[in-house]
């Protein structure tokens, strides 16, 4: 069967908060036909690749039998025919944070722990008393399949207290809270902000910087392009829940600027990136000191790394990357819409 395009893009929608247009611009002024299409569109349409982008997360109600959802069945499809660029179940994998930790043991790359909890507000103070006796930098609370800093509860215990910020939504909008709450006032929130969730728990792992600036947070998110161009940005919020004040569109509280990408950071996005067949992603590290940190139920030190002084940590992977924000930082160097379709075209 002849194809219609050189390219598609599966999952578009009006307005551009994912590039899908940036990208769709770029690979047409490449000399490539290019579509974006999702399943709402009738017609059938062939193309000779495809990458996965925007609404794929949310065309999937259920991530534990994602199978029986019909967008998977038509792009399960199309992966038989060796179109797809990123891996439909590469994809699912990195939504899913509890598995990812499973992948990045596999894989023996330096990772901060995560575990699966209860909802019952009763177990999880009783996981956060456990926790912050072996890690007195507090923990992290949040949706196992969540995003955009939605979900998420840092709580660090201050003698019968415990302090708590807490990146929610109300009434349809993001909200940030930061309270001392008692453990009864604690559950309340649990009942409040967490019930629907399906949860995890990581140790909170402060940056090497956020030592040295106690209330503020650090992160470096690093967009890997098929393996070959690797952009990095430092992302300082004043607020310990980073994505929270840094949100793709707003930054409330904080800044961004370019960094370098270390070959550690490399070298991980590299592992994770052909292990699970993906084309564009993003990664989020915590650089930080060995020293800071006695405790492997913490963090995951390959042995080959044990005598590194500094070393970054997987935080997160991100297989569907919105990648506005580092592109402003990059608008005098690159545009890199232009840089996926240069990739996109050559495989």
């Amino acid at each position: 069967m002849n194809s219609d395009y050189d390219i598609l893009i599966w999952g578009g929608k009006k307005k551009n908060s994912c590039q899908e247009f940036d990208l769709l611009e770029s690979i047409i002024n490449q000399d490539k036909s290019c579509i974006i299409y999702n399943d709402k569109q009738k017609h059938d349409c062939n193309a000779k690749k495809i990458i996965i982008r925007n609404m794929f997360y949310s065309s999937i109600k259920d991530f534990s039998n994602y199978e029986d959802n019909d967008s998977v069945k038509n792009l399960r499809e199309l992966e038989k025919e060796g179109k797809i660029i990123n891996s439909i179940d590469g994809l699912v994998m990195v939504r899913d944070k509890f598995l990812m930790n499973d992948i990045f043991e596999e894989l023996d790359v330096p990772h901060i722990r995560t575990y699966k909890l209860e909802s019952d507000s009763n177990i999880l103070l009783d996981w956060i008393n456990d926790t912050e006796k072996r890690s007195n930098s507090g923990v992290i609370i949040k949706d196992r399949f969540g995003g955009l800093g939605k979900g998420i509860v840092k709580v660090k215990k201050q003698g019968s207290f415990y302090l708590a910020d807490i990146s929610c939504v109300e009434d349809f909008q993001q909200k940030y809270i930061n309270e001392t709450f008692t453990a009864d006032e604690l559950k309340e929130v649990f009942n409040k902000y967490l019930c629907d969730y399906d949860l995890i728990g990581q140790p909170y792992i402060p940056s090497s910087y956020e030592f040295s600036n106690p209330g503020e947070s650090e992160s470096i998110r690093v967009v890997d392009i098929g393996g070959k161009d690797f952009l990095s940005m430092r992302r300082i919020a004043q607020s310990p829940i980073n994505n929270m004040s840094l949100t793709k569109n707003n930054i409330r509280s904080g800044g961004v600027e370019k960094t370098y990408t270390s070959e550690q950071e490399k070298l991980v996005s590299k592992k994770i990136t052909e292990r699970l067949g993906l084309f564009l992603v993003g990664y989020d590290f915590i650089r930080t000191e060995q020293g800071f940190f006695d405790n492997e139920d913490a963090i995951y030190i390959p042995e080959s790394m044990k005598n590194d002084k500094e070393i970054s940590v997987v935080l997160e992977v991100n297989g569907l990357l919105q990648y506005g924000g580092i592109q402003e930082l990059y608008s005098e160097e690159c545009n890199i819409s232009d840089l996926i379709a240069k990739h996109l075209i050559e495989i």
